[in-house]
């Protein structure tokens, strides 16, 4: 009765909510989010980067973010290999969890994600990295969170790949995370990355997750070679169901696949209702990889288009009639962040992303995938070129989107911004929600894309009140120099 009630009431208010009145925000002070000395981490570590956050849907009070912890744009080259692609570095994921709405934060290190003891897999390595955080939080406050670990060692391995997924849960609010799991466990040359994970409407238990299937950095096909290593990308998206909270993932399945030429990447897992909405990229593998590859870099992201689709999935079963939906096109493949997916709570659907100076674009679906608009022209059309956003919407029909902006005639100078709108359609207002800052000034971080930054993506979640934002900045709250440090903000919208 209580679920049926606040369903109603969330409809009654999105009845009243499409007029493109423009919204008030306010912004409270930026909170340290990460912090040193985390419990399970047994080196020292900089830079916090690329968080991704979740609020428990039924306690707005109860929030957690997943984060990298260690300087991933400053490995060491390792003497011993003459072809330079080999690295010595140390990373860490970790899940930070408030009580309160955001004012205090706890820390806590993912077991098997924190590579600082040794060895050469995954649950003990030193030399690797992780990345690619996901985080998702039911009505009980169950936690799972997913991050990927690569291997910079001499492989391949007779019993794993360098390319690995793992999933960890956590049974009380977030104090403590169990062991890693592995989806689906890979041997080279194949591997999985980047997995988005939600929680079913219906069942808080059951959980569902979605990877992609690559080939391996260092003995994969024959894609890109550079020196003895070689990289390319993957045909197929893994998903799998686990119905005891995360603890296990008894039988994953293809959910989408597509042939040579093309390859495809995962971007967002909604579930608006009943089923789920996959939300994926296919590129092209033979323009994915140009452009200069030397050094410790390698420069993936020009003039590479994304052709984003949209899948829909019910419980292990695709509709065929909306398998690979049309959502819209990134031109730039990836240097302005990875284009970000959302549900709101009515289940309308949205996809943002940006393309250079050309603006923020906004995508959305009201029929469950099936048909989407407003991909075709920008959103929002900043003073300065934005990157990363992420979006969020609330009951009442507003919509929030996060981005930073560049300074005019800079590459390294940003400001991190606030969009909202009441309907999600017009009448954006934006507003800065911190200080800018310099990236070229900032001691190291994730470095993703062309552009030297703090990993691909921030992110933004809806609030009863307003929007909680968890982004990266200078560290001492906004002091232009130094390590990156995630911090959180909150934006209150009223009318």
């Amino acid at each position: 009765m209580k679920r049926i009630l606040m369903t109603f009431l969330c409809g009654a208010a999105l009845a009243v909510a499409n007029s493109a009145e423009a919204l008030q925000i306010s912004l409270s002070a930026p909170v340290r989010i990460g912090g040193d000395n985390v419990p399970g981490v047994d080196c020292a570590l900089i830079d916090e980067s690329g968080p991704h956050m979740a609020v428990n849907p039924w306690n707005p009070y109860h929030l957690a973010v997943v984060y990298s912890l260690g300087d991933m744009a400053n490995p060491t080259p390792d003497s011993a290999d003459p072809t330079g692609w080999r690295f010595i570095q140390s990373t860490a994921q970790i899940v930070s969890h408030s009580y309160d709405g955001g004012r205090t934060w706890s820390r806590a290190a993912l077991p098997g994600q924190t590579l600082c003891t040794g060895g050469e897999d995954g649950t003990e390595g030193k030399n690797g990295t992780v990345g690619d955080p996901f985080i998702a939080m039911n009505s009980c406050g169950k936690i799972v969170a997913t991050g990927g670990w690569v291997s910079w060692e001499p492989l391949p391995s007779a019993t794993h790949s360098d390319l690995r997924l793992f999933v960890s849960n956590s049974t009380d609010n977030g104090r403590t995370f169990s062991a890693p799991i592995e989806p689906e466990r890979t041997i080279n040359p194949q591997g999985n990355q980047r997995a988005p994970v939600v929680f079913d409407r219906e069942n808080p238990n059951r959980v569902w997750v979605m990877w992609e299937r690559l080939h391996s950095l260092n003995n994969g096909p024959l894609n890109q070679k550079i020196g003895n290593y070689i990289f390319g990308l993957g045909g197929s998206i893994g998903i799998a169901r686990s119905n005891d909270g995360g603890a296990t993932f008894p039988l994953p399945l293809t959910a989408y696949a597509v042939l040579p030429p093309k390859e495809v990447l995962t971007i967002g897992l909604l579930h608006p209702g009943p089923g789920f909405v996959l939300i994926v990229s296919e590129v092209s593998d033979t323009a994915y990889l140009q452009g200069p590859l030397g050094g410790t870099q390698l420069n993936q992201f020009i003039d590479v288009a994304q052709h984003l689709k949209a899948v829909q999935w019910s419980d292990g079963q695709l509709v065929p009639a909306l398998n690979g939906a049309d959502i819209g096109t990134v031109e730039d493949g990836g240097a302005n962040g990875i284009p970000y997916a959302a549900a709101a709570p009515n289940g309308t659907l949205y996809v943002t992303w940006s393309d250079g100076t050309k603006g923020i674009f906004v995508a959305r679906s009201i029929d469950g995938g099936v048909t989407w608009t407003g991909g075709d022209h920008p959103a929002i059309v900043p003073a300065g070129r934005a990157f990363q956003p992420a979006i969020a919407a609330r009951c009442d029909g507003s919509v929030g989107i996060f981005y930073y902006q560049y300074a005019a005639g800079s590459n390294s100078i940003v400001t991190p911004y606030i969009a909202v709108s009441s309907n999600g359609l017009t009448n954006w207002t934006a507003t800065p929600i911190a200080q800018p800052f310099d990236f070229n000034k900032l001691s190291g971080g994730s470095n993703d894309g062309v552009f030297k930054g703090p990993g691909a993506y921030q992110d933004i979640v809806a609030l009863p009140d307003g929007f909680g934002i968890s982004v990266t900045l200078g560290n001492q709250l906004n002091i232009p120099a130094g390590q990156e440090q995630i911090f959180y903000i909150k934006a209150r919208v009223r009318r």
